[in-house]
């Protein structure tokens, strides 16, 4: 097996002559649930809306060569994507905690230190495919672990759009012909050119597993990122 690394806005901590000597874990985040308990009722009442929280991914390394200490502290701050080599299909949106980090020498000559990023709750997957949706019934399948909020491009030449996603409606509303129009269910947004656009409707998403799509409107152009989640 290969010696554990991690890559940081491209950069592999390889490049950057960084080892790690212990295996990366695998970290899950927590689920938001509220417990109150209930006069005249036996136990607590739980409540969760499905939200889970940001969680911190520690990982400890040692910077072999001196010279490289500064480009190190130069790469390591900021926000970005996080990818671990044992999960390289999948990266983690993360910011760089600002606390105080002690880089301990070691023989006069190496470095070792504890980065910590701060993580979004769900892992999502480095290119995935583009979904061409045709005019009718289309059947896709969200292999994430949880509801995903997807983002559509569409190009149409008159009217508006309507989508049917697992028998639920939503319409876009007097479409500007030939644009490139976005609806980004994730931000609750659909706009072409900087423009918003009406709609009707919750915004989309698509159920953990199989998913059926209705598409209904003159299209020229119709595809989904599905933008899949993991825990």
């Amino acid at each position: 097996m290969s010696a554990p690394f991690f890559v940081f806005n491209n950069i592999s901590s390889l490049d950057m002559n960084c080892i790690i000597e212990n295996e990366l874990p695998e970290i899950t985040p927590a689920k938001r649930v509220t417990e109150k308990a209930v006069v005249g009722r036996n136990g607590l009442l739980t409540q969760s809306f499905g939200d889970y929280d940001a969680y911190d991914y520690p990982v400890t390394f040692t910077i072999l060569k001196y010279e490289d200490l500064e480009n190190v502290k130069k790469w390591l701050r900021g926000s970005g994507q996080l990818i671990t080599h044992n999960d390289l299909d999948k990266f983690r949106t993360v910011r760089i905690k600002e606390d105080v980090r002690t880089y301990e020498n070691e023989w006069d000559t190496f470095w070792t230190v504890t980065v910590v990023f701060r993580c979004d709750p769900f892992r999502r997957q480095i290119n995935e495919p583009t979904v061409t949706l045709k005019t009718g019934e289309n059947n896709v399948v969200n292999q994430g672990h949880e509801n995903s909020f997807p983002l559509f491009r569409f190009k149409v030449t008159a009217g508006n759009i309507t989508l049917i996603i697992n028998n639920e409606t939503f319409t876009i509303i007097s479409t500007p012909a030939n644009k490139e129009i976005i609806l980004d269910c994730e931000n609750g947004l659909c706009y072409a050119d900087g423009t918003y656009i009406r709609t009707s409707g919750e915004f989309p998403s698509l159920v953990e597993g199989e998913n059926t799509i209705t598409l209904s409107g003159s299209t020229s152009l119709a595809e989904m990122d599905k933008r899949s989640v993991f825990l």
